[in-house]
């Protein structure tokens, strides 16, 4: 504000000195343009613009570099993929009576949850832990496959397939 107003107003008064100014028309315009051309350049160039170089100097030059270590990290998400499908035996091999855990993992981002079938039929119907406890397996357990369907925002991933032998 000074100066833009000091700019001003010396213009106009070395102006009406001068003899210059011919009315109104001439103060206001060739007064106040000059004046305010020459105040608001000097004013900025000397208050702000110096201010401005003087603390960006002040920082780059007087003050050490200052390095730090940003880690980035990159989310997305993906469909899920069956890792693994299982009752926990050898060759998922059980005998008949026992007591069977089926266990499925799968891969994928969000965390998915898991639909368990024997043939046609939902045992579990979107189950976090993916497990779900057969308790006394027949020997028709081995008619029809049992199925791993995992699952997330992103999708249905893969199902995984397995077959269970039940020895008599």
């Amino acid at each position: 504000m000074d100066g833009w107003m000091d700019g001003w107003m010396d213009g106009w008064i070395e102006r009406v000195r001068d003899g210059r100014v011919d009315g109104w028309m001439d103060v206001s315009m060739n007064g106040w343009m000059d004046g305010w051309m020459d105040g608001w350049m000097e004013g900025w160039m000397d208050g702000w613009m110096d201010g401005w170089m003087d603390g960006w100097m002040d920082e780059c030059i007087n003050k050490p570099l200052r390095r730090e270590m940003i880690n980035v990290i990159f989310i997305s998400s993906d469909q899920p993929t069956v890792t693994t499908f299982t009752t926990g035996t050898p060759g998922n091999s059980v005998v008949q009576g026992a007591t069977v855990n089926l266990t499925c993992s799968a891969n994928g981002y969000p965390s998915p949850k898991y639909t368990i079938r024997h043939g046609v039929k939902t045992l579990v119907q979107e189950s976090r832990t993916g497990r779900h406890v057969i308790n006394n397996i027949q020997l028709n357990a081995e008619d029809e496959s049992y199925f791993c369907v995992p699952s997330n925002k992103e999708g249905s991933g893969p199902t995984k397939e397995l077959q269970i032998t039940v020895q008599g």
